[in-house]
């Protein structure tokens, strides 16, 4: 039954529109520095050039390990996500480091001062780790981009769409369960090393 209040026909439109915008992402992909993202709300995919480079994570037959959604997407996601230093503001970031910890020998650690849980569910890695996780990301992944007034209203059916692996919410991730333990490892590495200083 479609919810929220809206008519069949309103519903089956949506669905639609969700199927045209994923083939628009899918069709605009391309690397980040050769594009220029709309500083615009909108919608984001994140493919994977070659699945065997990373060889742990189920990659969907379009290759997407990603979709996001944005108000800003220039400046508030895209540069984020590919930004060394940023993994503690980045969700794609932490998923990717926790999947590629040992390949890159990654060091988590907490974000800012060690002073809340949050310093450390939201972890980072060592300057270097940073740095190689980056290099990595320019190297083997793509994006794409479009323009959505409303982003919010179809990004549960896109994500079930796509079925990124790297996307832990809106859909029944079958990996999930993995992905999440591979980032508490990444919690549990990082309390290890900076023990937490003050009160979560």
């Amino acid at each position: 039954m479609p919810s929220l209040g809206c008519s069949t026909a309103t519903w089956g439109r949506r669905l639609m529109n969700a199927d045209v915008v994923l083939s628009r992402l899918l069709a605009a992909a391309g690397r980040l520095g050769e594009m220029e993202p709309p500083d615009d709300a909108g919608a984001y995919i994140v493919l994977i050039d070659e699945p065997r480079s990373l060889a742990s994570v189920p990659i969907p037959a379009s290759r997407a390990i990603y979709l996001g959604i944005g108000a800003s997407l220039l400046q508030r996601d895209l540069k984020t996500h590919f930004s060394t230093g940023m993994t503690g503001s980045s969700t794609l970031r932490r998923s990717l480091g926790a999947s590629l910890r040992q390949q890159l020998k990654l060091h988590p650690r907490p974000r800012g001062r060690a002073t809340s849980r949050r310093d450390y569910t939201h972890y980072c890695f060592d300057e270097a780790g940073e740095e190689r996780l980056t290099k990595w990301m320019n190297a083997h992944l793509r994006l794409g981009v479009h323009e959505l007034t409303s982003p919010k209203a179809i990004e549960g059916r896109l994500i079930q769409l796509a079925r990124p692996p790297l996307n832990l919410t809106k859909w029944k991730n079958p990996w999930g369960q993995t992905l999440r333990g591979l980032r508490a490892e990444c919690v549990r590495q990082a309390l290890a090393s900076f023990p937490l200083r003050g009160r979560s």
